[in-house]
């Protein structure tokens, strides 16, 4: 029984992610965002601005914008695609999925030297 209320909560949980990352009532497309990216060995961040479909690069990581939605008193939340290429020249997915710019924690990048979060997006 102890396990049935995990499990309802986590399946509460999942739930509300996915209406954010659907985009609730109010969600508007937007067609360019600006994310901030962290290099956490030189304290490095810089602002990454890309529009739907653009891929930048930031150190040994190549991030992909795929959508982003802006929502009335949700903020906004993008959808990337990041990969890593390792010393050895290979390239791993480290994130696939929606980031969201009032709860970064929720969804974040797990890398030991980089990190990103979503500052905004823009229609315009």
């Amino acid at each position: 029984m102890r396990h049935a209320g995990k499990r309802r909560r986590f399946g509460l949980l999942a739930a509300g992610v996915l209406m954010l990352a659907a985009g609730g009532a109010g969600a508007a497309e937007a067609t360019s965002a600006t994310l901030r990216a962290l290099d956490k060995v030189t304290t490095r961040i810089t602002d990454i601005d890309l529009k739907v479909g653009e891929t930048a690069t930031f150190g040994a990581l190549t991030i992909r914008l795929e959508r982003c939605v802006v929502a009335e008193g949700e903020g906004a939340k993008a959808r990337l695609a990041i990969d890593y290429r390792t010393a050895q020249g290979e390239t791993k997915r480290v994130f696939d999925g929606w980031m969201f710019s009032e709860m970064p924690a929720l969804n974040p990048l797990e890398h030991p030297t980089y990190d990103v979060w979503v500052a905004s997006c823009s229609t315009s």
